[in-house]
């Protein structure tokens, strides 16, 4: 699961509006973003100057003598805060992730932003290209969407196999690039790797970004999974490669929806890179334990949420949103002394839970269970997780591997990759803070891992 890098994907552009300006540096996994609120009366925008000069206007607005609380729905995003003398002492959340976030009304140390630079390549990039790459577009899983992408293909010969990159969550270029902060592409690393090898590898804008078109924020991974069956569907559809294996390689929520596409569809192989195989409402409470190392405070209050959740996904948006709101204001009374003491609304403290749990990927997403799934995959799988990893955590390999023997696979590889993090990437903790520090986009063993699994079967 990838956790925020880029936070302003969807902007609407607004002018800046004489109010009232409110500065702050939220701390998220691998980066700090400079955040900076505009404010009047009955409206205000956030903006993340680091990543854009666009303001993105809020969805909803509360204001009282002591109290701020926004929106901003298609974010998954809210902040409840608390007026200070000259600060507001709050808590931020978007979809799972939550994190104390204080205003000032000046920049804060660590606001600074320097744009003058791009960030440079990584070592394992690719700096040049021995081989054919095809810039292409197919039709997507819906009529309003098509994906734009690249195939790269070995020169003068048929590929050994092709294989169909399928990326984590959150909205994806072709290259799986995670943003400036943590500076990172593993897609392209991946796909070099594999195309100077003698593979040939599709992959692809998600729908509504880069080039692909289509709206990233109405879709689940169900429309995922279709889109990726539109990619096997245009690779079939080449007369070229009638004879040629065709695999699916999935990274993280990609991994999840490989196997969705196996089941229904006539693939050759599976390539899981830390995939998900525990139920998504438990691996979300693992996650979060694994990032901290403690259990949050709230955890009873996200426990209760995702049940809910996953128990009523099918829900009207009404049904939804008001059974959620009820189920999180009865459990105030039973919190902590500490949480009490920070809740300054109680309708905006269950507001910000709903907002960020109520978006049709965040609903579908832990209503989902793996197994059913991975029970149904007969064709070859392997299976690769880092043992450091903190987003999907090494437990999830032996899941993945419980379920494809209940399904009576008899050809799977289950690697576990000690040093490695959940990007893949040698790492000294495997904290999402240590992303942007490692400058190995790809673990080499695991590079070779996958190689030398191909290699035995499509030689």
């Amino acid at each position: 699961m990838k956790l925020i890098a880029v936070l302003f994907l969807f902007t609407t552009l607004l002018a800046a509006q004489t109010g009232e300006s409110w500065y702050g540096v939220l701390e998220v996994p691998g980066q700090q973003l400079p955040l900076n609120l505009e404010l009047t009366e009955s409206s205000g925008s956030l903006q993340s100057p680091g990543q854009s000069l666009q303001r993105i206007p809020f969805s909803t607005l509360k204001r009282t003598v002591d109290s701020l609380f926004f929106t901003v729905n298609a974010l998954q995003l809210s902040y409840a805060g608390k007026y200070a003398s000259d600060s507001v002492i709050g808590t931020f959340q978007q979809a799972t992730f939550t994190t104390q976030l204080i205003f000032y009304r000046e920049p804060p140390a660590g606001y600074a932003v320097d744009t003058s630079t791009a960030p440079a390549a990584r070592p394992q990039e690719p700096t040049d290209f021995p081989y054919v790459r095809e810039a292409i577009t197919f039709p997507g899983g819906e009529d309003s969407v098509t994906l734009a992408g690249e195939l790269t293909l070995p020169t003068d010969t048929l590929p050994k196999a092709l294989l169909i990159f399928v990326s984590g969550s959150g909205p994806q270029d072709r290259n799986e690039d995670l943003g400036p902060a943590i500076n990172h592409r593993p897609f392209l690393v991946l796909s070099d790797y594999l195309t100077r090898r003698g593979y040939g590898v599709l992959r692809y804008d998600d729908r509504g970004i880069g080039e692909s078109t289509g709206d990233f924020g109405a879709a689940t991974s169900a429309d995922f999974a279709q889109d990726a069956r539109a990619a096997l569907r245009y690779l079939r559809d080449q007369a070229q490669f009638s004879k040629v294996p065709i695999g699916i390689l999935g990274h993280s929520e990609g991994g999840m929806i490989a196997p969705m596409v196996a089941v229904e569809d006539s693939v050759n192989f599976l390539v899981l890179l830390a995939a998900p195989g525990i139920p998504i409402d438990s691996l979300l409470l693992d996650q979060q334990r694994a990032i901290s190392g403690t259990i949050a405070p709230d955890e009873s209050v996200r426990r209760a949420a995702y049940r809910y959740a996953k128990l009523h996904a099918m829900q009207s948006d009404t049904a939804f949103v008001g059974g959620l709101m009820d189920t999180i204001l009865q459990l105030i009374p039973s919190l902590s002394t500490e949480v009490r003491k920070s809740i300054v609304e109680p309708e905006d403290f269950a507001a910000s839970y709903v907002s960020g749990l109520s978006s049709p990927w965040m609903r579908y997403f832990l209503a989902f269970d793996p197994a059913d799934y991975l029970e149904r995959v007969t064709v070859p799988v392997l299976a690769i997780n880092g043992e450091l990893d903190r987003q999907v955590t090494i437990g999830n390999l032996a899941a993945v591997g419980a379920a494809l023997e209940r399904a009576g696979n008899e050809e799977v590889t289950l690697v576990a990759v000690p040093g490695v993090n959940h990007l893949m990437q040698p790492a000294e903790t495997g904290s999402p803070g240590e992303y942007g520090e490692i400058e190995v986009t790809i673990d080499p063993q695991v590079l070779e891992a996958i190689v030398s699994w191909l290699d035995a079967r499509y030689l």
